[in-house]
């Protein structure tokens, strides 16, 4: 049961009229072939064939409400019962369907649902490879709190989501023609909330869409197509309450490349313009490029991947804004250990841009799953989810992990007694024990009452090192690893906000932590070992808070957090290996109290640690070859992706009732990185030594929003251009070791706003200079995958505001992970 991030798309049904459907998918566990149902089966109805499952789950939800601070953490329960009636005829084919999901939360009974679908489908073959196919559902449903248009009502918002699909497919060789229509309809109930209740009509809307595609084969594997659809949006009420006509048409056009290569893969790539047109002159047309990939890809017997990339327009709740461009990407991974075990993993990326108002949200779904079949009908399932969203409206940021454990039960056997071919039984791969190097960040998402009924939002965070041990046993399916790793650590990550003399100081600083979670990975040909992670961790934090008067409040808080994160594990020889891990952890908030009110702090940690360890009983030549040392050469050039923490140590003065003063605060936040690198390198027997540029950009946005007539800014790091000098040594045929380090100059853009009197918008192209370390394992003969930590100190700024010319100093630096995947020429 992954935790759900619901969208109320524009027409969800009708990517079913394409060949390939551009849209997320979500990825089960491969499974072997079903076994057949024998006469006397509960499926076997004549020529009918029933299916059905039950599944009963308990689970936990560590933010119900998916708010920033002050967090609600609760349990439930979840049924969900499926039921479905298949005909498969000469002419006609039929499926009537029916699920449900109903959940029961133990304490946070508001949020108690009830969803429910159900449908049928239909498909009639008019013979000589033409169909004409149609559908229709009817779903009662819940916008979730993780929407970012779920309205603050005191329960979720419930509606009704009737849809119907009618299209035909054909085939003309060389030419596949396919050509349909939708209808959805979404009717909202009204909310109770304070003052008043929230009137549901206003969102209330049908939706239509009418496409072509056409695509001609010009080989047996390749195809190219093109596509268009047209989209009409009507809303019930044609002003809204802000006035806003929200009625709109518009549409797509595309043109694309299908790959086809039987049942193992299936690759399509397109390009175009969407285009809407509001009713509404308030609103700008909206005229963007749309894009889309889909890979489905069964990269062995028991190995399915799924990955895509899609661009939407959808509707939206936020007011003066039209819609967002909404452009999502994922991954998702799943495999099947042996018959009756299979493992999943899934990650997925949403940016949602706000037409015409200035907001932007990146989010970031992750989903991990063990799936036991106790008997062929029976299973047990174990979920993780997590999401995160930063938004620059600040208000809008949230994490949430889940965790589910489900029982399960099926009519149909998930794989025939005795079927056990092409399975191995697991090994162990032995004990381990190493030590390892935390580098990382600690972040403070903080929110408490200020001035005359204000308030303060605003991310502190600030760099820290420390020292640690882990150790854990793992076991091997063939290439597949399974293990259970325990970690303990000391670190000095702390960040401070000193307002002197006069006015508050306080700071949170990190003292030790103890963690253990699974491992699940895959082990490359040549040894290193590529992982994810997932953990429950406890640590312990030091937080002092003094006011304006000096009293203290400050108090020793144990908080719980779960972890996220994966890493690169390289043998080095004789049983010894290195690993560089990043994870991301979210702790449990709490709150100081000094007087007039409360602020709450809800810390993370994002968190790159480098280690060594050592294998005991691990025999590095066991089932492989040594294949020759990596000594890489030449030109190369790759992308990569990961997480930045953007740091701003402001420096200013500031005037209180005692007079004047001085405000020292370290302000942190982090987010998503992605760029391009390439570079040329030659190696010296084991050493390495080659020249490397890079181009990046990022989310990182530290802020501070005080809503009582007070300050307001924000840093954005914009892009990055950077050159690095690699020096690296082989550990074999396993891949190199290597350090970093070169100038980077960046572009920042600061926002700084006092009252609503005093408005500065400031760009400032900086000099920084980034040093690092990776580690860096070939894949193939030209492809590799790297590992990669840096830390940059750019050069200060200044910003000057007021007609006195005040002025703040902003001093910035960066801690950067990201992951690599490059093409040696």
């Amino acid at each position: 049961m992954p935790l759900r991030f619901i969208r109320l798309l524009p027409a969800a049904c009708f990517p079913l009229l394409w060949a390939s459907p551009l849209a997320a998918q979500t990825t089960s566990p491969p499974a072997p072939e079903s076994a057949e149902s024998e006469e006397g089966d509960p499926g076997d109805l004549g020529p009918f064939d029933l299916t059905g499952s039950l599944e009963v789950g308990i689970g936990f939800d560590d933010n119900v409400y998916a708010q920033r601070n002050d967090k609600v953490s609760d349990g439930l329960w979840i049924i969900s019962p499926e039921i479905g009636l298949t005909l498969e005829g000469e002419v006609v084919d039929l499926k009537l369907y029916g699920d449900a999901e109903i959940g029961r939360y133990w304490s946070e009974s508001s949020e108690d649902y009830d969803d429910a679908e159900l449908g049928a489908s239909a498909s009639f073959d008019l013979g000589e490879e033409r169909e004409i196919f149609a559908g229709a559902s009817y779903a009662w449903e819940h916008e979730d709190r993780s929407s970012p248009d779920a309205v603050n009502g005191l329960e979720p918002q419930q509606y009704t989501n009737p849809r119907a699909h009618l299209g035909y497919a054909a085939t003309y060789a060389p030419y596949e023609v396919r050509l349909g229509g939708t209808f959805e309809r979404l009717d909202f109930d009204d909310v109770n909330a304070i003052p008043q209740p929230i009137d549901g009509d206003l969102r209330d809307r049908d939706l239509y869409t009418g496409g072509l595609r056409v695509g001609k084969a010009v080989s047996e594997r390749w195809q190219v197509f093109g596509q268009g659809y047209a989209d009409f949006r009507n809303y019930d009420q044609e002003i809204n309450a802000g006035g806003q006509d929200r009625d709109s048409e518009g549409g797509t056009l595309a043109a694309g490349l299908r790959y086809r290569v039987g049942k193992s893969m299936d690759f399509e790539v397109l390009g175009g313009l969407m285009y809407q047109s509001y009713d509404d002159p308030a609103f700008d047309s909206v005229l963007a490029p749309d894009i889309g990939a889909q890979l489905d890809w069964w990269a062995g017997r028991f190995t399915k991947v799924h990955a895509y990339l899609d661009r939407t327009l959808e509707e939206t709740t936020a007011p003066n804004s039209p819609g967002t461009i909404t452009t999502s990407a994922g991954v998702a991974v799943s495999h099947l250990l042996r018959r009756d075990l299979s493992l999943y993993a899934g990650l997925d990326v949403v940016q949602d841009d706000y037409q015409d108002i200035d907001r932007d949200e990146l989010t970031l779904l992750a989903d991990a799953g063990l799936r036991q079949y106790l008997s062929p009908n029976f299973y047990l399932d174990f979920n993780y989810s997590f999401a995160r969203r930063d938004s620059t409206l600040s208000a809008y940021d949230y994490d949430n992990h889940q965790f589910f454990v489900s029982l399960g039960a099926q009519l149909d056997p998930r794989y025939p007694e005795g079927a056990t071919a092409g399975f191995t039984e697991p090994r162990g791969e032995g004990f381990y024990l190493g030590t390892q190097l935390p580098l990382g960040s600690l972040h403070s998402e903080h929110a408490g009452p200020r001035g005359n009924g204000g308030t303060l939002t605003a991310d502190f965070g600030d760099f820290g090192y420390g020292a640690g041990l882990f150790g854990g046993y793992g076991v091997r399916f063939d290439d597949w690893y399974l293990g259970l790793e325990v970690d303990g650590e000391w670190s000095d990550a702390d960040w401070d906000h000193a307002r002197l003399p006069g006015g508050r100081v306080f700071s949170v600083a990190k003292d030790w932590s103890v963690g253990a979670g699974p491992l699940a990975g895959y082990r490359l040909e040549n040894g290193p070992l590529v992982y994810g992670r997932l953990g429950v961790v406890g640590t312990s934090f030091d937080t002092s808070y003094q006011t304006a008067s000096g009293r203290s409040f400050g108090e020793q808080e144990e908080a719980l957090g779960f972890r996220l994160g994966g890493g690169l594990e390289m043998p080095a020889g004789g049983g010894f290996f290195l690993r560089m891990d990043y994870s991301y952890t979210s702790y449990a908030d709490y709150d100081i109290s000094p007087p007039p009110g409360t602020d709450n702090f809800a810390n993370s940690e994002s968190l790159v640690r480098l280690g060594l360890g050592y294998r005991f009983g691990a025999d590095e030549e066991e089932e492989r070859e040594t294949g020759p040392a990596y000594e890489p050469a030449g030109f190369y050039a790759g992308g990569q992706g990961g997480i930045a923490s953007l740091f701003s140590e402001i420096t200013g003065p500031r005037s209180n009732n005692a007079g004047s003063s001085v405000l020292d605060a370290d302000y942190g936040d982090e987010g998503l990185n992605f760029g391009l690198f390439g570079g040329w390198g030659q190696s010296f027997e084991r050493f390495y030594l080659g020249l490397e540029g890079e181009v990046e950009g990022g989310s990182a946005q530290p802020d501070l929003e005080r809503l009582d007539e007070g300050r307001r800014f924000s840093v954005d790091k914009q892009f990055g251009l950077g050159l690095n000098l690699r020096l690296g040594y082989s550990l074999g045929e396993a891949g190199m070791v290597y350090l970093r380090g070169g100038p980077v100059w960046a572009s920042f853009e600061t926002d700084y706003a006092v009252g609503n009197s005093v408005s500065v918008s400031q760009s400032d192209d900086q000099l920084g200079w980034r040093g690092g370390l990776g580690l860096e394992t070939p894949l193939d003969e030209n492809l590799f995958l790297r590992l990669d930590y840096s830390y940059t100190v750019y050069d200060g700024f200044d910003v000057a505001y007021g007609a006195s010319g005040e002025t703040d100093s902003f001093d910035n630096s960066e801690s950067l992970f990201r992951v690599g995947l490059g093409w040696r020429f």
